[in-house]
């Protein structure tokens, strides 16, 4: 159970998080959590261990259950998604406003143009 010691060698993106340096020390601290836990039944202990892509392939213990963080995640990329189209549909909706205005006012220069020939 011993959180990695190349913490100042690589500098971790997770502020405030304990790196450990790989699955098998992050599953020790686990399990003495969950030792405290027997012995404390109010402390707040984490339930899981997670490889973080931030920090060179660190782990890190959570709270959040593998399900939960998968319900969190789905949520977030299903409102990005409706966002992004949202924007894309009126970005497209202002581009043929656009469109409309430039021919209606090439039609009229043209109109003009003809009305000064006359």
């Amino acid at each position: 159970m011993r959180a990695s010691s190349s913490r100042k060698a690589r500098p971790s993106r997770c502020y405030g998080k304990i790196r450990y340096r790989d699955r098998k020390d992050a599953k020790a601290a686990l399990a003495g959590f969950r030792a405290r836990k027997r012995a404390d039944p109010s402390a707040h202990v984490p339930v899981r261990a997670y490889h973080c892509h931030r920090c060179d392939g660190g782990w890190h213990l959570t709270s959040e259950s593998a399900q939960e963080y998968a319900e969190r995640f789905a949520g977030s990329v299903e409102q990005r998604t409706r966002s992004t189209v949202r924007r894309r549909m009126l970005r497209l909706d202002r581009e043929l406003r656009l469109r409309e205005q430039r021919a209606r006012s090439r039609v009229r220069s043209s109109r003009d143009d003809w009305a000064e020939a006359a």
